[in-house]
């Protein structure tokens, strides 16, 4: 994850500036936001409930 954040980072801003520029560029970029959000939530819910499996399998052992 490290990794992947600031080439992540820097694509995202570039999409931001780009879709600045273009008519009804703000909503574009509300959009891609939201998107962004959702991503990031959906990514830690996956990884909670991973968490909680190979919590739940070493209890049972």
């Amino acid at each position: 994850m490290v990794t992947l954040g600031p080439p992540l980072y820097v694509l995202f801003q570039q999409a931001q500036e780009a879709l600045a520029r273009l008519p009804g560029g703000m909503a574009a970029q509300m959009l891609v936001q939201t998107a962004a959000a959702l991503l990031i939530m959906g990514m830690l819910y996956l990884g909670i409930h991973q968490l909680a499996d190979v919590k739940m399998e070493k209890d049972r052992d």
